[in-house]
């Protein structure tokens, strides 16, 4: 079951809501799973480092992951992926652009398509 707005593809809900967090300047992503890709508000992209990427290869975001999180990280994903609904998680990143090593805190809802097959992680 999707929880986007009535009438509206669940994909189109978060890109509607990541342009209103990103007015706001407040970091947003979009991961979606089947595709292994992330779409990042321009805030987020900031502070991961990562440029004005704003689409990437979960892949490519993992290898900044610091390394003592990265096993956890595929986990929670998946918990959260298998369970549906909300989640929160947190993991440390080291930053491409400077090496800084930064503390993320992922939280949002994992939402099914509306065929109940593809996962997207958003928050």
């Amino acid at each position: 079951m999707s929880t986007a707005a009535p009438g509206m593809a669940t994909s189109a809900c978060l890109q509607a809501c990541a342009e209103f967090f990103a007015a706001a300047d407040l970091a947003v992503f979009e991961h979606d799973l089947a595709a292994g890709m992330l779409r990042l508000s321009g805030a987020a992209a900031e502070m991961m480092g990562i440029g004005s990427e704003r689409s990437l290869a979960a892949a490519d975001h993992d290898r900044s992951v610091h390394a003592n999180d990265l096993d956890r990280l595929h986990a929670e994903r998946r918990r959260a992926a298998e369970r549906g609904g909300p989640f929160q998680f947190a993991y440390r990143m080291v930053r491409p652009q400077d090496g800084r090593v930064i503390r993320l805190e992922a939280r949002g809802a994992a939402l099914r398509d509306a065929a109940g097959g593809g996962v997207r992680l958003g928050g």
